[in-house]
């Protein structure tokens, strides 16, 4: 359970949508899809087992919890996230399954 003083050593990144433009040609093209920085975290790993409610008392199972401090912005369900941690590398990818705020920090489960 994150706590206050808790220290965040990961990054949260949220994936932006590739936008598509018409070249001279009339052909579409892409742009490559981005990742952009949303807030410092924490994240840990699910137990076997693991499930939150979701809407109309459905039950999905996550893998990751991800901690942030309570600034953090919202960030809407099935939104794809990744955590780098301190090292550089990616250490979890996945969709938004739920979001919420606390007094002391933001949750998010993958």
């Amino acid at each position: 359970m994150a706590t206050l003083g808790t220290k965040y050593t990961d990054t949260l990144q949220v994936e932006q949508q590739p936008t598509q433009q018409m070249n001279a040609l009339g052909d579409l093209v892409s742009t490559p899809a981005e990742w952009l920085f949303v807030s410092q975290c924490r994240e840990e790993p699910s137990a076997a087992g693991s499930e939150v409610s979701g809407v109309g008392a459905t039950a999905f199972r996550w893998n990751s919890e991800i901690f942030m401090p309570a600034t953090c912005p919202v960030i809407e369900d099935n939104t794809l996230v990744r955590v780098i941690n301190a090292a550089g590398d990616v250490q979890v990818t996945g969709r938004v399954l739920r979001f919420k705020k606390y007094k002391h920090y933001a949750k998010l489960w993958i």
